[in-house]
């Protein structure tokens, strides 16, 4: 199932929530909405569903226009994130609920439905939980119970707004893997809501980036993150350092150490910023192109890397994180001078990717 968003508007009252939104979704597609909160993510899935009516634009499903449609016409399974189960029901009851509340002539026979709930149970692992309830069951196990509800219509689309927010961090690692393998497995036109970069990037297929009701970039979790269309992408793909710089004929400079990186800006720019991981910055002892000075403020070595916070001579504080083999190599100590030289840094002006 293919989805098209073609300039969707979303207003609540003065309030933009959506600011003419376009995107296109191939079929068995796993695609992560992802942005900061407020940035219009949940609504746009929302307007997807047919659970938000668009104030303008339109919404089609291989082809048609399903804007105007009922949330119950358009085929979709919407997991929420807070499992949204029957606390009365027990597991079996919950995930035949959609199949039994179906119209006389739609709906299957019993023998079928519990057939349909075993087997779907056996699918998100849960084989043999079908007489618990809610309340005995895990936060990851619930929130299987509510994919197998919404897997049992047989939606041609699925919809989950933040599946995993409300699951304590080893239990989420554990179920995107889980639900990437079983995406695999179905090939279902999937779009789920997350505010984790991490998540995005692990499970989905292509990432859209949200802000302030617009789309910022579209692309393969590789491109997103290595090849951002702008400064507030590559902020909010992972931990940033920013450095103020100044630009000087045709050269960057932090402070007064210049920067080999190409610059590219109008000759009337003396401002801009450089952005760069903490992992693409490099600790030695002695000075190289492209390095300053700096003391270091604070170490952590637990972890696969070290992390390490330097104190540059301007001031400010820059995060290096180190890996571990070459960390216990430079036997680095608190209130040691170092020099830290910069990798592959991206400079930005007024949000224009150089």
């Amino acid at each position: 199932m293919s989805i098209g968003i073609h300039q969707i508007v979303k207003k609540f009252g003065n309030f933009s929530a959506l600011k003419g939104i376009d995107l296109n979704i191939e079929t068995g597609e796993l695609l992560a909405l992802l942005g900061p909160s407020g940035s219009g993510k949940t609504t746009l899935l929302r307007v997807i569903a047919g659970l938000e009516e668009a104030t303008s634009g339109q919404v089609f499903f291989l082809g048609d226009d399903v804007s105007r449609q009922k949330v119950s016409d358009r085929g979709v399974g919407f997991v929420f994130q807070h499992f949204a189960l029957f606390r009365h029901m027990n597991v079996l009851d919950n995930i035949a609920f959609g199949l039994r509340v179906r119209p006389r002539e739609q709906r299957p026979s019993e023998e079928k439905i519990k057939e349909k709930v075993h087997e779907l149970l056996k699918l998100v692992r849960l084989d043999g939980l079908a007489p618990r309830f809610p309340s005995q069951l895990s936060g990851g196990q619930r929130q299987r119970v509510a994919l197998a509800r919404a897997l049992a219509i047989e939606p041609k689309v699925l919809l989950l707004d933040e599946p995993f927010g409300s699951l304590d961090s080893k239990v989420r690692k554990e179920l995107r893997q889980w639900l990437r393998r079983l995406h695999d497995r179905l090939h279902m036109t999937t779009i789920f809501v997350t505010h984790d970069q991490e998540e995005a990037l692990e499970v989905a297929d292509r990432v859209v980036v949200m802000n302030e009701g617009r789309i910022e970039q579209a692309g393969t979790p590789d491109e997103v993150y290595h090849k951002p269309a702008n400064a507030f992408v590559y902020n909010f793909l992972g931990n940033v350092n920013l450095f103020h710089c100044r630009l000087e004929g045709g050269k960057a400079y932090i402070a007064n150490t210049p920067v080999s990186i190409k610059v590219g800006v109008s000759p009337e720019a003396q401002k801009a910023k450089i952005y760069i991981r903490p992992h693409l910055l490099e600790i030695s002892r002695f000075s190289q192109p492209d390095s300053f000075k700096g003391v270091i403020h604070f170490l952590n070595s637990a972890g696969s890397v070290a992390k390490v916070e330097v104190l540059s001579e301007w001031g400010e504080i820059v995060q290096v994180e180190v890996p571990q083999e070459q960390f216990r190599s430079l036997g680095l100590k608190k209130g040691e001078t170092v020099f830290v030289t910069l990798k592959d840094a991206k400079l930005f002006h007024e949000d224009y990717a150089i």
